[in-house]
């Protein structure tokens, strides 16, 4: 699988196998449903699972890492060190900190995050510090005009 990447990092291969390699470093399977989860404060080492992971990489090599069912996405730095989190873990919700259901992450070239927010029907916008900036759509409300959203997503390169 190929993930997108926003910004210029320089060789496409490089950042793949980078993403790939930090996937493998900071994630593991929970169970053998092949569910994962978030947080887990057991483990000596790899202190941090993820569901479903969709994956981003800026231009300063920050990688971030949707947590769908945990609530939140991760930031990481290229060795796989965590920095941040957007969302709060665990804890669905409709304000501007919260997600429900995020499924997808973007970075522009400027380091503006966009985390898609499924079943809040809109896409959240963050500065690179993770301060939140903007909602675009309507938060709770489909449709399909220009100012809605019905189960926004962003997906990888396949």
């Amino acid at each position: 699988m190929r993930y997108r990447v926003f910004g210029t990092l320089g060789v496409g291969h490089f950042v793949k196998m980078a993403v790939m390699a930090l996937i493998a470093v900071v994630a593991q399977t929970g169970d053998s449903s092949g569910e994962t989860y978030g947080y887990n404060s057991s483990l000596p080492q790899a202190q941090y699972y993820f569901n479903s992971p969709k994956v981003a990489v800026d231009s300063y090599g920050y990688v971030y890492v949707v947590n769908s069912r945990n609530q939140c996405v991760q930031k990481f730095t290229s060795n796989g060190t965590y920095q941040s989190t957007l969302g709060v873990n665990g804890v669905a919700g409709s304000d501007n900190s919260h997600f429900n259901l995020p499924f997808g992450v973007a970075v522009d070239s400027t380091g503006n995050i966009y985390v898609s927010d499924y079943n809040n029907q809109r896409i959240q916008k963050y500065n690179s510090n993770g301060t939140f900036l903007n909602t675009l759509g309507v938060t709770g409300i489909t449709g399909n005009d220009n100012n809605h959203f019905s189960y926004p997503s962003f997906h990888p390169e396949t």
